[in-house]
């Protein structure tokens, strides 16, 4: 033996099942399939029964549930409004003294003072001590950070537009959904083993209530449109920051944010990022559900996994460039029943305490 070992694997298998086992898997196997059957059997009228009752509840209930997702999509109109306005009063022009604009004066009119002049003698920039200059310089980064944030909030709030509207969207579905619930609750109390006369009844209130539903949808969809135009708009209303922003290199604009200090401050805006439509977009985040998920168990009973099923690779290896080469691979069963492994996409049965070799 002049290999060496080269590579060494755990493998997972199949346990292959003697006679003895096999046979009484398979009684086993029919004495559950009867017991399941007649479990089934017996389940039949109880399961009817709740069915019955899960479908009447389902009429009773279909009315206020529809106008709950009414008044919830009549809440988001009330969002998609609020939000749309806040990207409109944002993205307005400086005249109109917005947060932008009062937020750049202020921080502006904050720097005179600190220099020790009032706005009417504030020295013009290249005048500045090197102290003056230092004290406007830490100031500009806040005043930086306040633009820059106020025009990524402006983004955020454009998507937030969107959202809610999809959010809407997803109310009238579950309104659909209602209908859809009712339609099958009827089946079921069609097809039910109920007296003919108590069926008749509940089915004439059920087509009712269909019917007071499908009103109610229409006002459901109208509610949708409401604000379209809007939803539709406020992406091109909110890319009128970059506008606004520029605006406010006018000093009319500005209060009392002097010639000096606002022409040495105004470099900050080359600096300040903007946003695209696609960026809107992307920032649209949907709330996602919190379901609980079931793994799907992917072994049956008889899967091998305790380590005892090797593989052990035997090859030369260069002392120069560590590079390993293999040779054969044997593959050993150390358990006490025979199993089936897949290696190298080739399933092999290995019987137990024993090996196979594969050359490589």
């Amino acid at each position: 033996q002049t290999k060496v070992i080269v590579d060494h694997e755990f493998l997972e298998g199949e346990r292959v099942l003697d006679k003895d086992e096999l046979l009484t898997e398979i009684e086993q196997s029919l004495q559950d399939a009867i017991q399941a059957e007649m479990d089934k059997q017996a389940a039949l009228n109880e399961a009817e029964i709740v069915a019955v009752g899960d479908a009447w509840q389902s009429a009773l209930n279909a009315k206020s549930d529809i106008q709950a997702l009414i008044d919830a999509m009549e809440a988001k109109n009330e969002e998609i409004l609020a939000t749309y306005n806040i990207v409109e009063n944002s993205t307005k022009l400086g005249i109109d003294n917005t947060n932008l604009c009062l937020a750049y004066s202020f921080a502006l009119e904050a720097i005179v003072p600190s220099l020790g002049y009032d706005e009417f003698t504030a020295p013009k920039p290249e005048e500045f001590t090197e102290e003056q200059l230092a004290i406007v310089a830490e100031a500009l980064p806040e005043l930086f950070q306040k633009i820059q944030s106020f025009t990524t909030g402006v983004k955020y709030d454009a998507a937030n537009v969107h959202k809610r509207y999809k959010e809407q969207q997803l109310l009238l579905e579950d309104v659909y959904a209602v209908i859809e619930n009712l339609n099958l609750a009827f089946e079921v109390i069609d097809e039910s083993n109920l007296d003919e006369t108590v069926k008749e009844n509940m089915k004439g209130y059920m087509s009712q209530c269909l019917a007071d539903a499908e009103t109610m949808v229409a006002s459901a969809e109208a509610l949708v449109d409401v604000h379209l135009d809007k939803v539709n708009s406020v992406n091109e209303k909110a890319l009128g920051i970059k506008d606004a922003v520029a605006s406010m290199k006018d000093l009319k604009n500005l209060g009392k944010a002097t010639q000096p200090i606002h022409a040495y401050a105004a470099v900050i805006f080359d600096d300040v990022e903007y946003f695209t439509e696609q960026d809107i977009m992307d920032s649209v985040v949907m709330d996602e559900e919190v379901e609980e998920e079931k793994e799907e168990d992917l072994f049956n009973k008889y899967h091998v996994d305790n380590k005892q099923i090797v593989a052990v690779t035997y090859g030369d290896r260069d002392d120069a460039t560590g590079v390993k080469t293999a040779y054969k691979t044997f593959i050993l069963n150390y358990n006490t029943f025979a199993v089936v492994v897949e290696y190298d996409n080739v399933k092999y049965t290995i019987p137990s305490g024993g090996y196979i070799v594969l050359y490589n």
